[in-house]
C-alpha cells in the first residue's frame, strides 16, 4: 500500500507538478490523492498514463468509481461515515463501488476511510473494501471483547492454584 498525499494544488499545472514531485520521491510507492471532480479524472488519466500511483478521493457515488476504473487509478477512496451522515448507508456505497469495480475488471483497491466505530469498520469489510484507514483507537477497540477478558481472568486462576512443582 503506497503512502499518499492529498493534492493542496488549486489548478492542473500545479497539480500535475505535484503528482511528479511526490512520484519521485519513492516511484511505486508514494502516490497523490486527488478529489474526485471532473478536471481531476482527466488529469488522474493522464498522471496514470505516466505510471504514476493515485487514489481518488471524496467520491460519493458509484458512477464516479466507473470514471476512477477508466482513468487507470489503483485506488478509490470513499468517506464511510460521512457518506453514511450524508447519503443513508456508506456500506451500501462501498458494496456498490466493488460491484463497479469488479464490472469493469479493474485493478482498482477500494481504500475506505472515514471508519468510526468497530460495527462501521466490519460492516465497510464485509461490504468489499480491500483495506481501511483506521485511527489507532479503533484498531484498538477491534481487539477488545468482554468475553476474551474474561477467559484470561479465567485462565490466569486456573494458573494459579497449579502447583508450581509440576512440570510443565
Amino acid at each position: 500500500m503506497p503512502l499518499f498525499l492529498d493534492s493542496a494544488s488549486v489548478d492542473d499545472a500545479r497539480r500535475s507538478a505535484e503528482a511528479r514531485r511526490v512520484a519521485a520521491l519513492r516511484p511505486g510507492r508514494v502516490g497523490l490523492k486527488l478529489p474526485s471532480t471532473p478536471d481531476n479524472f482527466v488529469l488522474a488519466a493522464r498522471l496514470a498514463s505516466e505510471g504514476l500511483v493515485l487514489g481518488m478521493t471524496a467520491i460519493f457515488g458509484a458512477a464516479q468509481v466507473y470514471l476512477a476504473c477508466q482513468t487507470g487509478v489503483r485506488y478509490v477512496l470513499p468517506y464511510v461515515n460521512r457518506s453514511t451522515r450524508l447519503l443513508g448507508d456508506g456500506s451500501a456505497l462501498v458494496r456498490e463501488m466493488r460491484s463497479v469495480i469488479e464490472a469493469c475488471q479493474a485493478p482498482v483497491e477500494i481504500l475506505a476511510a472515514s471508519v468510526k466505530t468497530p460495527a462501521e469498520a466490519i460492516a465497510t469489510a464485509t461490504a468489499g473494501a480491500h483495506s481501511l484507514t483506521l485511527p489507532l483507537a479503533l484498531i484498538e477497540e477491534l481487539g477488545r471483547h468482554e468475553l476474551s477478558d474474561q477467559a484470561i481472568t479465567e485462565f490466569a486462576a486456573v494458573a494459579r492454584e497449579v502447583p508450581a512443582s509440576l512440570p510443565l
